[in-house]
Order: structure tokens, then sequence, then C-alpha cells
């Protein structure tokens, strides 16, 4: 009974086997190849470069070239393929495909941006263009493009502070900004502001521009603004010098005192500022030009300014716990200076 059993089921086995052969063939032996060397897949990655590069510069369809490059091995090839789609924002093959690509692995991974997080920064880029593209239909006149930029801000007030607006929208809101400086020019400084936007290089170009512009904000909003300062630091005139010493002069509280004496102080003649102000009635004032001196300019002569500073500070009624710090201050001077000449304090 069991040999009448096992016959039918190993015929069924013989017949299987026998298709399976007469279907596919021969079973294949196994790949026996070794693995690419570095130097192997560095020669294909330039030769794959090289192919997609040609393709592009004759390509009369550069979205369909880019379309196969983002699904390269490799990365620098997928990331210029997305570079090519959001050039060509207009194309919807290039938000189809991109959006593809986002909804793979998430964004970061060990602190580096994934495909996808490349991908998600092109689509930003795609879907911004197209939006800003819309917003500005029919406003084809300077005055006009500048007046729709101001409608769509103040509809939309919370695009112009980075914290609160959507990283999505990052692109479309430095398209809407540069229109309005296309079409205001100088006028527009308060949208580079807000939107944060401001870039050393337009500071220093327009620094007359930034700041009439800052006067109107005041030294609390200034300062409240991340960055401004010292953008507002960077230009060459003694207007920028002259507004802070203004406001420093009405200061009272450390947290405008501490940032506009330290933009004083790192000018290229920032001790002789530290040294006018080490004479001032302000403790708060006295203590942070004397700290700037120890961190910046720990010599002899700040030494001796110091000292100074603690024989006027006690004959002006000063308590210990301020004549101390000057002490410290001053311990900590001649001790950089005795390491400078190669002894001991």
């Amino acid at each position: 009974m069991i040999r009448q059993a096992i016959l039918p089921a190993a015929l069924g086995l013989w017949c299987v086997a026998v298709l399976a052969v007469a279907a596919g063939g021969r079973e294949e032996p196994p790949d026996t190849k070794p693995p690419a060397s570095e130097e192997e897949k560095a020669r294909d990655a330039q030769k794959r470069r090289e192919k997609f590069a040609a393709e592009l510069k004759t390509a009369r369809d550069p979205v369909a070239v880019a379309v196969v490059m983002v699904r390269d091995p490799f990365r620098d090839i997928a990331v210029a393929g997305m570079d090519v789609l959001a050039e060509h924002w207009q194309d919807p093959r290039s938000a189809t495909t991109l959006e593809e690509l986002v909804e793979g692995p998430g964004a970061l991974r060990d602190g580096f941006l994934t495909v996808a997080g490349e991908a998600r920064i092109r689509l930003d880029r795609v879907r911004g263009r197209k939006a800003f593209a819309e917003l500005m239909k029919g406003a084809d006149r300077p005055e006009d493009r500048a007046a729709r930029v101001r409608e769509v801000f103040t509809k939309n007030p919370t695009w112009l502070e980075p914290l609160r607006r959507p990283p999505y929208k990052n692109e479309l809101v430095s398209l809407l900004v540069k229109a309005a400086l296309d079409s205001e020019g100088e006028k527009a400084v308060d949208l580079l502001v807000q939107s944060r936007l401001l870039t050393r290089e337009w500071a220093t170009q327009h620094e007359e521009a930034l700041l009439r512009h800052v006067k109107q904000l005041g030294p609390a909003k200034t300062l409240a603004t991340e960055g401004l300062l010292s953008l507002v630091m960077a230009g060459k005139g003694k207007g920028r010098i002259e507004l802070i010493e203004s406001w420093l002069a009405d200061a009272r509280e450390e947290s405008e005192i501490e940032p506009l004496l330290g933009g004083l102080a790192k000018l290229p003649d920032g001790r002789d500022h530290l040294l006018r102000l080490v004479q001032d009635k302000r403790r708060l004032v006295v203590e942070n030009a004397v700290a700037w001196l120890r961190h910046s300019y720990p010599d002899e002569v700040s030494l001796k300014a110091v000292a100074e500073t603690a024989r006027r500070r006690k004959e002006a009624g000063a308590g210990e716990d301020e004549l101390n710090y000057y002490r410290t201050v001053q311990r900590a001077i001649e001790k950089e200076i005795a390491e400078k000449k190669g002894g001991k304090p």
C-alpha cells in the first residue's frame, strides 16, 4: 500500500520537473562573477554621467531624459535629473515624477538627505513656481506686480515669518520677494527683512536704504530680527556707527546693551570704541566693554584700561561684587599676557 501511494507522487514530481525544463530550459549555474571594485564603479558612474550629459545637450525632450536619470543608482546622477525636472517645472511629468520619488524613504537618514529628501526640495520648487505664475497672472506692469505681491502678503502675513510659514512655501516667498525687488527696488527692503531673505551682498550694496529701514524699526525690533544687526554693521558708512551709538546711549536693559556694544566691538576700530565705553556711567555698559577687552584685546593696553576702570568705579561707589569682577578680568588678561611671553602669571 505504501509503495502504491509513493509511486504516483514520484511520477507527479517527475512530470513537474520535465515541464519546468521544457518551459524554461536548463537551470543556470549560479553567478560567480566577483563584485565590481570601487574603481570599476567609479568608471561606470563617469560613463553614465557623460552619456546623460550628451543626451541632455541634444535632447528635444530633456524631461524624458531626466525621468530616466532620477532612477539611476548613482545618487549624483539622480539628483542632476531632479534639477532638470525642476527647471522644466511647467511640464506635468516633472511634478509627477518628483511626487513618486518623495513617496520613498524618509527625507533624512543618519543626518543626510535621502533621494526622497532631495526630491522633496525640487518638488517644492516646482510647486512654488507654479503657484507664483498663477498668483501673478494679469499683473504685467511693474506697479501691478508690486501691488499683487503686497496683496498676497497682506492676505498671508505668516508667509513672511520663517518660523511660521510652511517649508514648502519658501520657494514661493522667495519668488514673490524677488518680484517686489524687481518692481519696487529698494522700497522692498521691508519684505527682504521680514522674510529673512536679506543677504550680506544686498545689505552692503544698499546700505543707506537698510539704515533708513532699521531707523524706522527702532532698536527693539531690529535686535529681535535674527542676524539683522550684523548685516547693518556689515556696511562701511559712518551712519551705521552713529545709529548704533545713539541706540546704545539710550539703552538700559542688558538685552539691548550687550548686542549693540558687541556690534561696535567687532568693528576694525573696536578697541577705540571699548576704551570710550569703559568710561560710561552705566555699570552694564562698563562691564560689557571690559568683557570685550578681555576677549578681543588681552594685552597691556587693555590691562591698564581695566585697572583704571576699577579705580574709577571704586571712587564712584561701586560695590565689591562689581570690583571683584574687574579683578578677575585683570588676572585673566595678566595670565594671557604671560602665556604669550612663555612665562607664568
